[in-house]
Parts: C-alpha cells; sequence; structure tokens
C-alpha cells in the first residue's frame, strides 16, 4: 500500500482544501464527459461502443493485482483532471486535430489525443471500478447503457451522466427499469402507503419545468461540493475515518484514500459520502431533497432530480414519482 500512496504523492493529490474543483471532487464525484455521440454518424457510433467494450479493463485475479490495478486507473484520472485544470488556467488552445508549442519561438505542432478517445478511457475506467473484474456485470452495464443511448436517439446531456446512472441502477437492481416509472404508482413499506409532503418550492419548480432528468447520487454531490467546498474536506476525511489530528498528514491521508478506493471502488465510496453528508447536517427527507435533491437552470427551465440522493430507496421511488406527477398535473 505504501507505493499506492507513494503515487498518489508523485501527482500531488493532497488532501482536499476549500477549492471546489480539487481533482479529487471529480475522482470521487462525477468527472462530465459532454455527449460527442449526437453529432457522429452510425457507424462511428457502433465504433465508439465497440471501442469501449475491448476498453473494458478484464482482469485474472490469478495473474494481476486488483489494488494496483484499480488504483493505478484512478491515479491517471486525477492526473488528467489536473493538466486540463492547467490548460485551462493557461488558456492553451488545443485544436480538434492538432496543437502548438512555441518554443524559442519555433512553433512545433503534434498530433492531439481527439477528445472522444478520452472519454471512452473515462467511461471504461467507471465501468471497471464498479465491475471490480466480473466480465458479466461489465457488459450488462455497456449493454443497458447501449440501449438507453438508442432509446433517447443519443439526445442526452452527458455520457458520464447516462453512464452514473444506469450504474447506480444496476446497483439497485432496476438495470431494466423506465427512468419515467419511478413512482408511477403509490409505493408501499411494511404494508403502509408511504406519504410524504412535497415541498411547496420544488413543487412549483417541477409545475414550471420545460426540461426534467433524472441524476446519479454522485453527479449531485459534485454540484452540492462546488456550492460548499468546505463540507467536501469534512465529509471525504469523516467518510475516510481521518480525525482532526490526522487530516494534515498527507500520507496517512494517501494511504487510507488508496485503500478504500482499492477497496470499495469510488462509486461506493461516494455512497457512503452522501450518508456522511446526510448525517453531518442532519439532514432528514425534506431538507435532503430542498439541499441536494435538484438542480435547476431558471432561464432555461431545465430540472435535474437526483433519483436516490433522498430517502430509503422505496422512498427516493415514491419522492420521484410524485414530482414527475407534478409536471403532468
Amino acid at each position: 500500500m505504501a507505493q499506492f500512496a507513494a503515487g498518489l504523492s508523485q501527482l500531488k493529490v493532497q488532501p482536499p482544501t476549500n477549492r471546489a474543483e480539487s481533482p479529487l471532487l471529480s475522482m470521487l464525484t462525477f468527472f462530465p464527459t459532454k455527449n460527442p455521440l449526437y453529432a457522429m454518424s452510425a457507424l462511428q457510433r457502433q465504433q465508439f461502443l465497440y471501442d469501449l467494450r475491448t476498453a473494458l479493463y478484464i482482469r485474472a485475479t490469478a495473474e494481476l493485482d486488483k489494488n494496483q490495478a484499480i488504483l493505478s486507473q484512478r491515479i491517471k484520472l486525477a492526473d488528467e483532471q489536473k493538466r486540463e485544470s492547467q490548460e485551462k488556467e493557461a488558456k492553451v488552445s488545443i485544436a480538434p486535430e492538432k496543437q502548438e508549442l512555441s518554443v524559442s519561438n519555433i512553433k512545433i505542432t503534434v498530433p492531439a489525443v481527439p477528445s472522444h478517445m478520452r472519454i471512452k478511457e473515462r467511461l471504461a475506467r467507471e465501468i471497471n471500478d464498479y465491475s471490480r473484474g466480473d466480465r458479466v456485470a461489465a457488459e450488462s452495464v455497456v449493454s443497458d447503457f447501449e440501449s438507453r443511448l438508442t432509446s433517447a436517439k443519443y439526445a442526452v446531456d452527458d455520457l458520464m451522466t447516462l453512464l452514473l446512472l444506469v450504474i447506480e441502477d444496476h446497483y439497485w437492481g432496476e438495470a431494466n427499469s423506465d427512468e419515467d416509472s419511478p413512482g408511477s404508482g403509490p409505493a408501499f413499506h411494511n404494508g403502509q402507503r408511504l406519504r410524504f409532503a412535497m415541498p411547496p418550492k420544488l413543487k412549483v419548480i417541477a409545475q414550471h419545468s420545460a426540461y426534467t432528468r433524472l441524476a446519479s447520487v454522485r453527479e449531485m454531490l459534485r454540484h452540492y461540493f462546488k456550492v460548499h467546498p468546505k463540507d467536501f474536506s469534512v465529509v471525504l476525511a469523516l467518510t475516510l475515518g481521518i480525525t482532526i489530528d490526522q487530516e494534515s498528514d498527507n500520507t496517512f491521508f494517501q494511504e487510507r484514500l488508496a485503500t478504500e478506493l482499492a477497496r470499495i471502488g469510488s462509486f461506493a465510496l461516494a455512497q457512503k459520502m452522501l450518508a456522511e453528508l446526510k448525517r453531518q447536517k442532519k439532514m432528514d427527507t425534506r431538507a435532503c431533497l430542498l439541499q441536494i435533491g435538484y438542480l435547476y437552470d431558471k432561464k432555461k427551465k431545465k430540472l435535474v432530480l437526483g433519483k436516490r440522493t433522498c430517502g430509503r430507496p422505496v422512498e427516493a421511488r415514491e419522492i420521484i414519482g410524485l414530482l414527475l406527477r407534478s409536471l403532468k398535473s
């Protein structure tokens, strides 16, 4: 484990500060990728999905070290995030096919990695991280991902947005469920019908929305922590079991993070972070809905709802159902 921590240290992936754009924020929550597939031809889309399948990491337990393989992927992702942030700050302009570097007034043109290739790699890492080497689970996620893209005629906001929701659905055993189906009928728990009073503010927003989509826990966490960066530092430390007196120990932090990423992966770690955030903020379902459960773009009348961010699984389905029915009323 010491070598994993050393790798993190070399990339300067330090304990999170109050900066919302820490590489760890994207690594542990949500890394936007956009959607290059919408503008592609049918043949290009088929090739993209074929390449995604071939990029999936299938490890043989007897031949590869699980911890090293998984963590190396997460380190690479953090390194890419850091490099892209630096390029953005330096206002480096990268053309679709090439980039120009100036050295002593001499311009050198070098090939740039096409953005869609980087996107495929990131999607593959998330699938690998979730499936943990299970070939059947990985293929099932990709198949459902492809099916939903086809159903939506490839018109989705962001490929990572959709993939994380697919992964979440698979984890909760709802791989083939229609996104509009949660809460389509009344939900019951222990034989009793669940009754939930929707916050008036959220109900009004739902009624005035022109466009609505569902989002994963990780996507909603990213947006929350970007607005509340101090909470990210605290929640991550508590999730990793790091006490106040240990927060400044970079080596200890790196070892704890490496251990958890290798042991359970970023998907499960994000679930634990959500639970810790609710506990720290003492959020009941109503408070959770108002603070983490939705995003609304007033100008575009676009509403994003966290599918399982608030309430127990059976409650979450009923809550989403109430909001979706508000759109139609």
